[in-house]
């Protein structure tokens, strides 16, 4: 295994960032949420940055701040759910590391994430299946899928690491 990054891509509510902290600590790597450090650098909360600035604005800072954290080594980043969707960040993504697609359907992130208002793009049932209809076929270009539908965190990990192992050492190194 390379030193590599992990990109942990998929919907929101899928379990990137669960995963990713479980994963890099059994790989004894650092973790990243890219949410998190937008959040960091920008000093707003995702929500009011798309209030006040709109979603091109957002998506510009997490594209600059995807570049920055992408050359990191031996480091798990759980992406955000938008994040694999533009060109530009999927080839990023593919020049610096791993991708990984955490696949989990509809209703199992509906279940997760309904209730939850901090999530911008989260304003109705009917529009969360728009989007996430509309974003399968960018998350369909990681280099692995795994779904993850009714296995635990753990078994997550698992199945994340196996699929790793598995890989051709030029895909990985």
């Amino acid at each position: 295994m390379s030193d590599r990054p992990i990109f942990l891509v998929g919907f929101m509510g899928c379990g990137k960032t669960t995963l990713g902290g479980l994963l890099a600590a059994e790989m004894y790597w650092d973790f990243l949420d890219l949410d998190e450090e937008l959040i960091k650098r920008d000093g707003r909360q995702i929500k009011d940055i798309f209030e006040q600035n709109g979603e091109e604005f957002f998506r510009g800072v997490e594209t600059a701040t995807l570049s920055d954290i992408a050359q990191r080594k031996r480091t798990v980043i759980a992406l955000g759910g938008g994040t694999f969707i533009s060109h530009e960040n999927r080839s990023v993504i593919r020049s610096a590391g791993l991708s990984i697609f955490l696949n989990c359907s509809f209703p199992t992130v509906l279940s997760r994430v309904q209730d939850d208002r901090e999530r911008p793009l989260n304003k109705s049932k009917e529009q969360l299946e728009e989007l996430f209809a509309q974003r399968l076929s960018a998350y369909k270009e990681a280099e692995i899928e795994i779904n993850v539908d009714g296995l635990s965190p753990v078994e997550c990990v698992a199945a994340v690491q196996s699929a790793i192992a598995s890989l051709p050492a030029a895909i990985h190194n």
